[in-house]
């Protein structure tokens, strides 16, 4: 039974064997395919892996690198391999492979297998990161993935973590990768990222290209990235041009990314070296999650050496429930790859039933001596300059914007005149005006010293289809602080809000509103309210937003060489100065 055993056993081996060495008569396949420096050092500056695709050998050579006598290293399966019935040896064959070929693996059986060389040249403009993170799995402690985006040659990110010493995980084309001439491996080189990282891309000799990691830590404001379309310069403040908007929340708000449409904004500011700009995305959209909209702005704050005004003024309207506050969110800007600086992104002040929301017979009148909208007024009482935000009247036929804009006036003249009037205050305005929301108005721009108010200038009011004028949005608060007229904020803190002057229109009007004697017990009554519950709540801010732009006010005096020299010092006088302010406030108030 034993010797059966064996001799079936002996039988099944060399039928399987047989069966074995039928199937390699017929096996024919390319396994590998490279291009070894060391076989070409003449002409390669780093190994060329081929992909294997189907019946493609697919290659892909930096455009310099000759190419008509390569020796290629191949593995595969089969008897020989042939090009032009040519017999190949793996590292020893030279070919010229700008010629059309193919490899033939021919099998024990005679029949072959064809391969089709395939060369992609890779060009200057492909040296470049495809992706490029900072992984969790290879960081104990990392909170999250980062992922980077170069923005041209440069990427900025804002990390919560503090890990200075981090591996990149990157992909790219380019044959070697090199950081202060060590090479880099993806997902295993360690760097020390606690200062700006160089990495060099190359293609191989006399073919590189260098990129910039920069990881700023203890910094949480958002990044704006704006790339216009062709890199064209933004230099208009009437032409919008075509862009793209990037947006990263640096993990405190969502990411964002849309086309958008961009142009110049402002009067005296857009003069300045760093300049305030207007954005209007293709859609609707929320950003930095405020209510959506297609309409923004980023104000630029160059004359404001704290670039915190316009926002500690908005703050002020918000701690009195004014309606229609815009919001001030601090960013980063960088336009076409250029670090631009600390700007503030806020809503445009415009009708849209998430800004002023006043459509279907509503108004959004601007007052303004600078008289430059295309729909426009004087008004008869008191020469106010009147310009009309909304309606849209470009948008009717000549005949109904004339005839909508004579009603607009009417209806404002006719408000006006009560005000004009000998007999003021008793003409019944306040069936007309809103008095509560004037008084908060003017307690923001006595407590800012926003003299604007007096040429008039950036001045709006807004009312409802049959509803009061209402002063607001507040706006521009660039030349506050006591910058008017001396061009230095915080120079003084006592001085009174409406000039004693004729030739300010403003000022002749607001001061006859401010005649009416329940005005200005109304006023004395919401100033000592909002000294004693929100004061103490606005110095609080001024300290958490100086705080949380410490860096990058820093990073904007670098751009700009521009701004305070000692922002810890400025805050000081900041908050000096609205204490000084208040209490000036004190007594004013009461003696007008």
């Amino acid at each position: 039974m034993r010797k059966l055993t064996i001799g079936l056993f002996l039988i099944l081996s060399v039928f399987f064997s047989c069966n074995n060495d039928d199937d390699k008569i017929y096996e024919k396949e390319l396994l590998s395919f490279t291009f070894e420096l060391a076989n070409n050092q003449e002409y390669l500056f780093a190994d060329i892996e081929a992909v294997i695709e189907g019946s493609n050998i697919n290659l892909s050579i930096p455009e310099h690198i000759d190419i008509t006598n390569l020796v290629a290293s191949f593995e595969f399966v089969g008897e020989d391999v042939y090009v032009n019935d040519v017999l190949q040896i793996s590292t020893k064959t030279k070919n010229n492979f700008s010629d059309d070929l193919f490899y033939e693996i021919r099998a024990g059986d005679g029949t072959m297998m064809n391969y089709r060389v395939n060369v992609e040249y890779l060009l200057e403009s492909d040296l470049k990161f495809t992706s490029f993170s900072f992984k969790q799995e290879h960081h104990e402690g990392l909170s999250k993935d980062y992922e980077l985006k170069f923005i041209r040659d440069t990427v900025r990110i804002q990390m919560r973590d503090p890990h200075k010493v981090l591996i990149a995980t990157f992909e790219t084309l380019a044959t070697n990768v090199l950081v202060n001439q060590d090479s880099q491996i993806s997902s295993v080189t360690e760097n020390d990222f606690s200062q700006p990282i160089t990495y060099s891309l190359g293609f191989g000799q006399g073919f590189e290209k260098n990129f910039v990691v920069i990881l700023e830590w203890g910094n949480k404001l958002p990044q704006l990235y704006i790339e216009t379309e062709d890199e064209m310069p933004i230099v208009s403040k009437d032409d919008y041009i075509q862009a793209r908007l990037t947006i990263d929340g640096v993990g405190e708000f969502d990411d964002f990314e849309a086309d958008t449409e961009i142009r110049g904004r402002g009067n005296s500011t857009w003069g300045r070296p760093k300049k305030p700009y207007r954005i209007k995305l293709n859609k609707k959209a929320s950003i930095l999650g405020l209510k959506e909209a297609k309409n923004w702005v980023l104000l630029a704050n160059h004359f404001d050496e704290t670039l915190m005004l316009n926002a500690v003024a908005m703050k002020i309207g918000g701690l009195l429930g004014s309606q229609y506050v815009n919001h001030i969110i601090p960013v980063e800007l960088t336009i076409n790859g250029v670090f631009m600086g600390n700007y503030n992104l806020t809503e445009q002040v415009e009708e849209d039933d998430n800004r002023v929301a006043v459509k279907n017979g509503g108004q959004l009148l601007e007052l303004d001596s600078h008289f430059d909208e295309d729909w426009k007024f004087k008004s008869a009482g008191y020469n106010m300059p009147v310009m009309v935000k909304y309606p849209k009247l470009k948008n009717y036929s000549s005949e109904e914007a004339e005839e909508e804009l004579n009603l607009i006036k009417d209806e404002y003249e006719a408000f006006e005149s009560k005000v004009f009037s000998s007999d003021f205050p008793n003409t019944d305005y306040l069936d007309l005006f809103d008095q509560e929301a004037f008084v908060d108005y003017l307690i923001v721009y006595m407590l800012t010293a926003n003299r604007e108010i007096n040429h008039p200038k950036s001045t709006f009011l807004h009312k409802t289809n049959g509803g009061k004028y209402t002063m607001g949005p507040i706006w521009d608060f660039d030349w506050a602080f006591s910058f008017d007229g001396v061009g230095k904020h915080f120079n003084t803190a006592t001085e009174p809000l409406l000039t004693n002057t004729n030739s300010m229109i403003g000022a002749v009007f607001f001061s006859r509103l401010l005649s009416d004697p329940s005005t200005k017990q109304l006023l004395m009554q919401r100033w000592s309210e909002f000294k004693s519950t929100h004061f103490d709540a606005l110095m609080g801010y001024v300290d958490d937003y100086a705080k949380l732009i410490e860096i990058s006010q820093l990073k904007d005096r670098e751009r700009w060489n521009s701004g305070s020299i000692d922002f810890e010092k400025d805050v000081n006088e900041l908050k000096s100065w609205l204490n000084n302010r208040a209490n000036y406030l004190d007594n004013h108030i009461s003696s007008i």
